[in-house]
């Protein structure tokens, strides 16, 4: 089947104007955002739309487009007019090297995509870029590798190349549930709540048609409230869950005392049970606040807890939180440091271990008791850690993406 062109997609003729091109595309866009169409292939018909929009919007890209569609169209029609006859005699040797076989291209591609696969697990990003990317050369038609370069593109928060690899990888498999969620996801984040202007930032490139297939993708729970209590909401949340943080360590520094002997925690010793209790709870509710009102991304974005839809290797994100559960400095210093390393450093990643920074001193500098200061300084972010991780993980289940 062949591939519709941009203006097919807008259903326009080829001699459109510009004004009917940006008729056309916001009440395309209104019609196919995810916002408002809840149907399977919402984010890849908006994609689809938004690539167009964007080529043919602009006067240069369209006639760059055009030219290249006419010189494909020569192309075509000269393949199809069948083999020239040449004269008689011997024809020169071909100075082209043998095609490799398509069994070993596809083989060497599985195989550099498992190793990309494994560098994404570990964090290192522009490792899982060039394997994948090799991979790739190997096969274009992988749509694992295509996956895996939308996963390094997502993680680096360069979400418009994401979006385009994932469609790339959703075109070779269309059955790929995993992709079709991601690409939900990154159209709510990249183009965000409908306006009531009905303008649209373009999104991501493709020039072929949305698959046919895809799983249900997981709708948030705030995805039913109207745009206007959805932002009360955050509001709101962001306003309890902040102020309730700072509560909490109020009232761990002026109500609490240290324990009795025998609840005396190990290493620890100005600690009492209740005031591990508060920095746990106060970690908790941090990493729920934070995450529901959009401070930082999802968890399986910032810390990798799996590999990409690929081999079970061990996962980055699960190394971090044994370190941190053992000294939370350390994994601090250790993700910042990998993820500059590898061209993976966001500002959600340096948002998340700040807070948790800031809330330790916080707590070290309310617990005035003997060593209290120093021992909660060096050790209370272990608690704080965890604990944010786990209300991180909880509350991803209310975000609006």
């Amino acid at each position: 089947m062949p591939e519709r062109t941009h203006y097919e997609v807008l259903g326009l003729p080829e001699t459109a104007s510009l004004e009917e091109i940006k008729k056309q595309y916001r009440a395309l866009a209104r019609k196919h955002h995810p916002d408002v169409n809840s149907g399977p292939h919402a984010a890849l018909q908006f994609s689809a739309i938004a690539e167009a929009y964007r080529v043919l919007n602009d006067s240069e890209s369209r006639r760059v487009y055009d030219a290249e569609r006419t010189l494909r169209q020569r192309q075509t029609n000269f393949k199809s007019a069948g083999p020239v006859n040449h004269p008689a005699g011997p024809r020169p040797a071909s100075s082209t090297p043998p095609q490799q076989s398509a069994t070993t291209a596809t083989q060497e591609s599985d195989r550099l995509l498992q190793q990309a696969q494994i560098a994404f697990s570990r964090n290192r990003m522009a490792e899982a870029r060039s394997l994948a990317e090799q991979a790739l050369h190997y096969n274009k038609k992988n749509a694992a590798a295509w996956e895996v370069m939308g996963d390094v593109s997502r993680n680096q928060e360069r979400h418009t190349d994401a979006l385009r690899h994932y469609t790339m990888a959703s075109q070779h498999d269309p059955r790929r549930a995993s992709v079709q969620q991601k690409i939900e996801r990154i159209a709510r984040q990249t183009v965000g709540p409908q306006s009531n202007s009905g303008g649209y930032t373009p999104s991501t490139p493709t020039r072929r048609p949305p698959p046919q297939y895809s799983a249900r993708p997981r709708t948030p729970l705030t995805a039913t409230m109207p745009p206007d209590k959805r932002s009360l909401t955050l509001v709101l949340v962001g306003f309890f869950g902040y102020f309730g943080t700072f509560l909490i360590v109020i009232f761990a520094g002026l109500n609490l005392v240290p324990s009795s002997a025998p609840n005396v925690l190990p290493i620890v010793t100005s600690w009492s049970w209740p005031y591990v209790s508060c920095m746990a709870l106060a970690g908790a509710l941090l990493g729920a606040t934070m995450t529901i009102t959009g401070a930082i991304r999802r968890i399986e974005d910032d810390l990798i807890l799996s590999g990409s839809a690929g081999p079970h290797a061990p996962p980055f994100g699960i190394l971090v939180i044994v370190v941190g559960l053992l000294f939370f400095w350390a994994a601090a210093l250790m993700h910042l440091g990998v993820s500059l390393f590898q061209e993976a450093l966001t500002a959600s990643r340096l948002r998340l271990y700040g807070a948790v920074a800031l809330l330790t001193c916080f707590f070290a500098i309310s617990w005035t008791v003997q060593w209290g200061t120093v021992q909660t300084l060096l050790w209370g972010g272990n608690v704080i850690f965890i604990s944010f991780i786990v209300g991180w993980l909880l509350g991803d289940f209310f975000r609006q993406d």
